[in-house]
C-alpha cells in the first residue's frame, strides 16, 4: 500500500476559509491527553465493554506534538468511539491539523455520524482548508457494548489487527481514499461482532515501519509482540507497555482495545 506521504495535493483543490469555528469538543467532555505533549507514558481506561489502553510515542526529543493522533471517547447508547490517523507532514503545521481532525471527529460522532459519515465529512472539511497538511489518514469506528459490535471506517490507513484465541483474525476491508485529497471519495462501513477478551488493534505507521524492511514484516512483528502479551492480567496495557514503534523519524500512535463482556 503507497504511504500516504506520496500523497499531494490535486490541483482541482482551491483554498478555503478553514471552518475551524464550527467544531469543538462536545460539551463536558475533556480530550483524550494521551496525545499531548511530551503523553509518552501508557494510558489506560475503562469505556463500556471495553478496556483500552493507548500510548503515543513523539519522535521529537523534546516531545512536541507531530501528525498522529488517537482518540478514545464514550458515546450516547452504552457506544464508544475508537479512532486513529496521521496527518501528512511534519512539524507544527501537521500538529495544528491533528489537533483539528480530532476536535471534528470527536464532535461529529458526538452528533451521532456513523463512521463512514465522519470521514466524509471530513473529507469535505479537509478540502476546504487548502494547505498542505490538510490531508489524513484514519480509522473511525464505534463499539456497541450491548452488541459487542464493532463497525468501522478506513480512510487511507493501515488495517486493523484482530486478536481472539491466541491468532490473528482477517477482518473485511472497507478501504476508502486518504481524507482530505478527493472530492468524490466514499467510506464504505464494515462491521463485526467481538468475542469476550478479542483484542482489536489500532496503530499508526510509525509502529511498522522500518528502513529496509517490507510493511508486511513491521504488521508482522507488530501482532507477534502483542498476541504475546495476550497471556497477561491485562493484555491492553501489556501490549502498549512491551510494544516499540519501529520507525526513530516519525510520530506513532497505538491503541489496544479488550472487549471484556
Amino acid at each position: 500500500m503507497p504511504s500516504h506521504r506520496e500523497y499531494r495535493r490535486p490541483a482541482h483543490r482551491q483554498p478555503g476559509r478553514p471552518p475551524h469555528r464550527g467544531y469543538r469538543h462536545p460539551p463536558h467532555r475533556e480530550p483524550d491527553r494521551s496525545t499531548r505533549r511530551g503523553a509518552d507514558r501508557p494510558a489506560e481506561q475503562a469505556q463500556p465493554g471495553l478496556v483500552i489502553a493507548t500510548r503515543h510515542y513523539p519522535a521529537d526529543p523534546a516531545g512536541r506534538q507531530g501528525g498522529d493522533w488517537h482518540q478514545a471517547m464514550p458515546l450516547p447508547g452504552r457506544q464508544v468511539l475508537l479512532a486513529i490517523g496521521d496527518v501528512v507532514g511534519h512539524g507544527p503545521g501537521a500538529a495544528g491539523t491533528m489537533r483539528y481532525v480530532r476536535r471534528a471527529v470527536l464532535a461529529l460522532a458526538g452528533a451521532g455520524f456513523a463512521p463512514g459519515r465522519i470521514l466524509a465529512r471530513l473529507n469535505r472539511l479537509l478540502l476546504r482548508v487548502g494547505d498542505d497538511y490538510a490531508m489524513s489518514t484514519a480509522i473511525v469506528a464505534t463499539y456497541r457494548g450491548d452488541t459487542r459490535e464493532l463497525c468501522w471506517a478506513r480512510g487511507g490507513h493501515l488495517p486493523p489487527l484482530l486478536l481472539r484465541g491466541g491468532r490473528s483474525v482477517p477482518l473485511p476491508d472497507p478501504s476508502g481514499a486518504i481524507v482530505g485529497a478527493f472530492p468524490d471519495a466514499g467510506y464504505a462501513q464494515a462491521t463485526v461482532r467481538l468475542e469476550r477478551n478479542d483484542v482489536v488493534l489500532l496503530y499508526t505507521d510509525g509502529m511498522v515501519e522500518e528502513p529496509g524492511r517490507s510493511l508486511d514484516d513491521g504488521i508482522h512483528g507488530l501482532t507477534r509482540a502483542a498476541l504475546a502479551a495476550l497471556h497477561t492480567d491485562d493484555p491492553p496495557a501489556a501490549i502498549v507497555a512491551r510494544t516499540r514503534p519501529r520507525s526513530v523519524v516519525d510520530d506513532a500512535c497505538l491503541l489496544a482495545a479488550m472487549a471484556i463482556r
